[in-house]
């Protein structure tokens, strides 16, 4: 039997990619600049290296770069959003390699599912953490200890916590 697994791969800009955009600011930069998440998914019968599942979300995150915004441009745009991506990818092929120039990546197997956690936990860790001034935080706590001590959900039957 083969269970799924999820592989969260976060792209985010190097200082290069960084320095570059700041010498020439442009409109647009920041779908170059902020982290990405992309989510892959496996199985616990898949013996793919971590390296190569990188890979692989290496070269698609350039492909779709590619396919959102230099495939629409007319070639002569001179917007120099598209200059510095044109060069960022530079010659094709796209290979891991270019995307190692501009962008790093980590990859992290499985992630805590805040629903599973919030089952999971029981009152007493719930009863030692605030977020002083943040109502969405006080609110969800709030409606979450409600919840468990309503139902009795207290998680001690898996946690031994009341």
């Amino acid at each position: 039997m083969s269970f799924a697994t999820d592989f969260y791969h976060v792209i985010r800009p190097k200082e290069a990619m960084l320095r570059r955009l700041a010498e020439r600011p442009t409109d647009g930069e920041e779908l170059l600049t902020a982290p990405q998440i992309w989510q892959d998914r496996g199985n616990t019968h898949d013996l793919t290296s971590v390296q190569d599942r990188a890979a692989y979300a290496k070269v698609m995150f350039m492909a779709q770069l590619h396919r959102e915004y230099i495939v629409p441009a007319k070639p002569t745009n001179q917007d120099p959003f598209y200059d510095h991506l044109r060069h960022f990818l530079g010659d094709e092929p796209f290979t891991p390699s270019v995307f190692d120039q501009w962008w790093s990546i980590e990859t992290i197997e499985d992630a805590y599912r805040m629903e599973n956690v919030e089952e999971y936990v029981g009152l007493q860790s719930l009863r030692m953490v605030a977020a002083p001034g943040l109502d969405y935080v006080r609110k969800r706590l709030h409606r979450l200890m409600e919840q468990k001590e309503g139902d009795g959900k207290t998680a001690n039957k898996t946690t031994n916590e009341p």
